[in-house]
């Protein structure tokens, strides 16, 4: 099976510069073993960084999931992965201690409960087995 028909991948619109801690939107984990973030932020910092936060709704009070505060000094790409959440929505915070944009933020649901394939976000995608070489 090709990776988009096992997982649903969301792309983020990019942030403008500021020092607030960013959530990205609810996902609903419902019908997901697991989850990825990877945030690609401007400008790396020791006090910039990512954590997982969740909740029983997707509208109700999210708290944050110990231990997935990821941050690098010098690499602005961060990720985290969560497998099996015990809450059914989960969002990514970007905490920004030294100004920078968020110039992506993804996340890839996986490992679908029995709904393959998984229908994507409005997005343009296309899956090739062993393609011929030639005009792309």
């Amino acid at each position: 099976m090709f990776f988009l028909d096992n997982c649903k991948v969301t792309v983020e619109a990019p942030t403008v510069t500021g020092t607030t801690t960013i959530s990205s939107n609810a996902y609903d984990m419902g019908l997901f073993d697991g989850i990825t973030f990877v945030v690609r932020l401007g400008t790396p910092a020791a006090n910039n960084s990512i954590k997982v936060n969740q909740s029983a709704t997707s509208g109700g009070s999210y708290n944050d999931l110990t231990g997935t505060a990821v941050s690098n000094a010098s690499n602005n790409q961060l990720m985290v992965t969560i497998l099996r959440p015990g809450k059914q929505f989960l969002k990514c915070s970007v905490v920004r201690g030294t100004t920078t944009t968020i110039d992506s933020l993804v996340a890839i649901q996986w490992r679908a409960k029995g709904m393959r394939p998984v229908t994507q976000p409005t997005s343009t995608s296309e899956e090739w087995l062993s393609p011929a070489e030639g005009t792309a």
